[in-house]
């Protein structure tokens, strides 16, 4: 019975992969994870820091969001968002 559960998971998971590999593009972020290149509006934490406007902006996290950048969407940025954080949403 619990090889057919770890079967029926690993098989869940191989297709999620497959789909949002189809669906986006696959990136590694700035720290060498696995990430996909979305939306910037739609990664919470790149969002945040993009957007905070109260802390002055270090060079240290302007490198940072500018090596977070893979592309546009029209004018919209996109960044390498963690597959680990968007799977904690």
């Amino acid at each position: 019975m619990n090889d057919m559960w770890i079967r029926f998971f690993v098989a869940t998971i191989f297709v999620a992969c497959r789909f949002l590999v189809r669906t986006q593009e696959v990136c590694t972020t700035p720290e060498n994870h696995v990430g996909v290149c979305i939306l910037l509006q739609k990664c919470p934490s790149i969002f945040a820091s993009s957007s905070d406007f109260e802390t002055p902006l270090t060079l240290e996290r302007l490198d940072f969001l500018i090596e977070s950048q893979c592309g546009f969407d029209g004018i919209n940025p996109k960044v390498c968002c963690s597959v680990e954080e968007l799977q904690s949403l």
